[in-house]
């Protein structure tokens, strides 16, 4: 998403769905160090494998569409209003199984260093996915320099 919101607003996630023909697609409808609100997208028959996340919880709210999420050795149904709390570690991911567009709200936590965000190298954990590397962190120590994310020095 392109524009910049005025906060607070009021708006419809599914109207900034970002779909793609070869794989999920995904928009960030809002950002900020502690909190990011996302959509995945996902034409019928497409799937986000099966995956986990160290050190962020997630949060997956379908808006439109059904499919099956899944989890290690078992399936579960989505439509419209279902939510799935994805812990630390635990193994999940979404398949739309249906023959309309599905999309699902995602509340991560941020998954990005903000510049002046104080870390130490050893408190880093960089998570990769096959589109991105997710980067997270256990408490502020003081600052390492050096580091580089998204083209930013912290």
């Amino acid at each position: 998403m392109s524009e910049v919101l005025e906060h607070p607003s009021v708006l419809r996630p599914e109207d900034h769905a970002a779909f793609k023909p070869d794989k999920m697609g995904k928009s960030t409808i809002f950002e900020s160090e502690r909190i990011l609100v996302g959509l995945n997208c996902f034409e019928p028959g497409q799937a986000h494998a099966l995956h986990a996340h160290e050190g962020m919880d997630k949060v997956y709210q379908v808006l439109e569409g059904r499919g099956v999420f899944l989890l290690e050795g078992r399936e579960l149904a989505m439509e419209p209003g279902v939510m799935l709390v994805a812990p630390e570690s635990v193994p999940h991911g979404i398949r739309n199984d249906g023959d309309e567009r599905l999309v699902v709200q995602v509340l991560p936590r941020p998954s990005r260093l903000w510049i002046g965000d104080p870390v130490a190298i050893e408190q880093v954990h960089v998570i990769e996915h096959h589109d991105r590397i997710d980067v997270a962190w256990d408490r502020p120590l003081p600052a390492v320099e050096g580091i580089e994310l998204d083209g930013d020095r912290v």
